[in-house]
């Protein structure tokens, strides 16, 4: 069941990246390390007062900057 989360939450994530009108969507942790090589420092590229932008990878070959804005 949690393969099939984090699936579910990718294609999410693809239609975020491809659709400039869809809303932010909580994502899943595990996800989100895996996009962002667990939130390496290398990938790191800016940092906010409430957000990091990371570059992330979706598929081989295809980059994108995330922005994780971190609420608690």
């Amino acid at each position: 069941m949690a393969k099939r989360k984090a699936s579910t939450a990718g294609s999410d994530l693809e239609q975020m990246l491809v659709d400039e009108t869809a809303q932010p969507r909580a994502l899943p942790l595990s996800l989100l390390e895996d996009i962002t090589g667990d939130f390496s420092h290398a990938h790191e590229i800016g940092r906010g007062g409430f957000a990091v932008v990371y570059k992330v990878h979706t598929h081989p070959n295809l980059n994108h900057a995330l922005n994780l804005d971190f609420k608690t």
